[in-house]
């Protein structure tokens, strides 16, 4: 919830009253802000309980609640702590009626969800979104002058509180100060620490990691029908996109061959987009330990705070292997969240999504409405190989028309654009310590010793074509068609 709605609702809540309300957000100081400045303008009196204060989160506290009997707020810092004691969530139910009936109303800070069974019914929740760009522009104004430097142009403010999404508003200050006061050489400069602070923080999390090097399309070979679905979708994160009737992308889920490009065609997306890109580890959540449900929600609102914003999921078949099939219960509660977050988010964050089996693919997740499209990934053709092969030769300071590639994608039938890419690194060693160039030979006897991957997992790539032919598009054009075409040519 914004700020301004986030102030409308408790500001109703204070006036109901409500007897318990739960405020779900990391920035402590920033609700407490609010609700002084709420509670100020009634007036009604603010208590503050944590650790260090006089009043601490414990049994006198609520001898100072019960002896109170005119109108006040009441404010209890780290709550999710304390609801751990039965005994205490059992006091805290008891004064539910006291604090009705003088008009009082407990405010329960914490940075999770979490609600004791016993007090849902009768707690109001609600969550706090990290500061707005509005937000984050008066935080660097106010970093600026707090450090006596000169306000930045209306155009690197633009750009450094948009690359400050994401942060609560003490990491944004701490940020802004730091760069008012080391007054870096450019825009350039200062937005690389803001990309390098923000990723160092967001890091933190385990689950969330941010990705400045991105390749571009050229560093794609084939998947023709992929590429044009995704440049026909350009701008479709514009107003104009909107006003014009289109729907907000919501994702893609690219499942095929492993090694084929699906991974790095999630990175390309984002530099197509101009787009940041975010990868999340689904797994990580479960590797954690506790609370796998409250991770989830915590960087899904993250990722929806960095909005827009690509976010790859790697590999989403191993997070949610065996939904369905006897996995436990906690596996089942974060899988139905995340599936419900794919359907109706509202942000723009598109997901990009891969696989490379479909048999641990839970069903509920290829439903419509999850992705807009499910691309299937193939081993490359021949025309593929050879546009990979160029590729690598050419990123490798070689001129690929000094090679014969229609003899070496010929030889590489069944192999995946990761081997390729291997096969001419390997062919690169073979010259270099022969202590000369590169040459055909060299690519041709590295391709002739690599036994492809697709002979280990034959069976499975081919149940995989199979599914993949009346369930996904296929991300490659037809290379009999190009055959054909090319013949008519010559």
């Amino acid at each position: 919830m914004n700020t301004g709605d986030f102030e409308r609702y408790l500001r109703i809540a204070f006036e109901t009253p409500c007897p318990f309300l739960v405020l779900v957000s990391h920035e402590e100081r920033r609700v407490a802000q609010i609700v002084l400045s709420l509670a100020a303008n009634e007036p009604i009196p603010v208590s503050i309980f944590t650790e260090q204060s006089e009043l601490s989160p414990d049994q006198q506290a609520i001898a100072a609640i019960r002896e109170t009997t005119t109108r006040h707020i009441w404010v209890l810092c780290d709550s999710h702590i304390w609801m751990r004691d039965a005994k205490w969530v059992r006091r805290l139910r008891d004064l539910r009626e006291h604090l009705i009936s003088h008009q009082q109303t407990l405010v329960l800070v914490q940075p999770v969800t979490a609600v004791p069974l016993e007090l849902e019914r009768d707690v109001d929740l609600i969550e706090l979104s990290l500061p707005s760009a509005d937000e984050l522009a008066h935080v660097l104004r106010r970093a600026f002058a707090d450090a006596n430097a000169g306000n930045p142009t209306a155009e690197a403010e633009q750009s450094l509180v948009r690359a400050a999404k994401g942060l609560t508003e003490d990491e944004t200050y701490r940020m802004f100060r730091r760069l008012a006061v080391s007054r870096p050489a450019s825009l350039v400069d200062a937005l690389a620490e803001v990309a390098q602070e923000k990723r160092r923080l967001i890091r933190m999390s385990d689950l969330l990691e941010l990705y400045d090097d991105i390749p571009d399309l050229t560093h794609v070979g084939g998947l023709t029908r992929l590429k044009q679905w995704l440049l026909a979708r350009t701008r479709a994160f514009s107003q104009d996109a909107r006003v014009f009737g289109l729907p907000q992308p919501k994702g893609l889920l690219l499942l095929g061959v492993q090694g084929c490009g699906k991974s790095l065609t999630a990175k390309v997306i984002a530099r197509m987009w101009h787009l940041p890109l975010a990868r999340l580890d689904l797994g990580q959540l479960f590797r954690r330990g506790a609370a796998p449900e409250e991770a989830l929600r915590q960087v899904l609102r993250l990722s929806e705070s960095l909005a827009p914003l690509i976010l790859w999921v790697d590999e989403i078949e191993k997070s949610f292997h065996g939904i369905g099939h006897g996995a436990g219960e906690v596996i089942h509660r974060v899988f139905a969240s995340f599936i419900t977050w794919l359907q109706e988010k509202q942000a723009p964050v598109f997901v990009v999504a891969t696989a490379n089996s479909v048999d641990q693919l839970p069903p509920e997740l290829l439903r419509k409405g999850r992705f807009d499209e499910i691309f299937f990934v193939d081993l490359p053709d021949i025309h593929e190989r050879k546009a990979i092969f160029e590729i690598h030769l050419r990123g490798r300071g070689r001129t690929p028309a000094n090679f014969d590639l229609e003899t070496l994608a010929t030889k590489t039938e069944h192999f995946s654009g990761a081997e390729i890419e291997q096969c001419v690194i390997g062919a690169l060693f073979e010259a270099f310590s022969a202590s000369r160039d590169l040459n055909q030979q060299d690519l041709l006897k590295v391709t002739s010793e690599t036994v492809p991957i697709y002979f280990t997992y034959e069976e499975q790539t081919k149940r995989l074509r199979d599914w993949a032919k009346t369930r996904a598009r296929n991300a490659s054009s037809d290379s009999r068609l190009l055959d054909l075409f090319g013949n008519f040519k010559d």
